[in-house]
């Protein structure tokens, strides 16, 4: 079997197309294939993302989308290396079975004001949290004032005020960096 492209979905979902090379279909019942991702994140950090086939059959020279079932963390900003693979007992062509390494930015997320309130009040925010350091905030026609209810210091990637929208001062420092 072969691997061939590398999809990867914003909320970390990675999918592996395989190829039967073969002349003979291949029952992945009597003949299990581990087909996995290894993930390196922007520390040098790598992560291991595998699923095993062992069920259905592949024909000869079709294709197969493999959803690997763990979703990856690409949470933090930086350049991702990801590397795809298959492990196939009795494999006819071993040369063919690893992707090419693939590169994903890690961008931040967008957390977006949806109330005029504190920025340490989860109601304030889109999903119900307050932004972290690694996200990008988003003010458009509401009123968020730095109050001191948090414990840290408020910290974002970056913050876009837009039309109405205001970030007033309070107790804390704001940190964007």
């Amino acid at each position: 079997a072969a691997v061939g492209a590398l999809q990867v979905t914003s909320s970390g979902t990675i999918t592996l197309k395989i190829t039967n090379a073969g002349t003979a279909p291949i029952d992945f019942a009597t003949n299990n294939a581990v087909v996995g991702v290894r993930v390196t994140n922007p520390s040098g950090v790598s992560t291991n993302y595998t699923t095993t086939l062992n069920a259905g059959v592949i024909a000869s020279t079709s294709t197969q989308d493999v959803v690997i079932t763990t979703a990856a963390n690409f949470g933090s900003l930086g350049t991702y290396t990801l590397k795809g693979g298959i492990t196939l007992t009795g494999d006819g062509n071993s040369l063919n079975d690893s992707t090419a390494s693939v590169t994903v930015i890690g961008t931040p997320l967008v957390k977006s004001a949806v109330a005029s309130g504190n920025w340490g009040d989860g109601a304030t925010w889109a999903g119900g949290t307050i932004p972290t350091s690694t996200d990008s905030v988003n003010i458009v026609g509401f009123n968020v004032t730095l109050d001191g209810a948090a414990a840290a210091p408020y910290n974002s990637y970056s913050i876009n005020i837009g039309a109405a929208g205001t970030l007033t001062g309070g107790p804390k420092a704001l940190v964007i960096g």
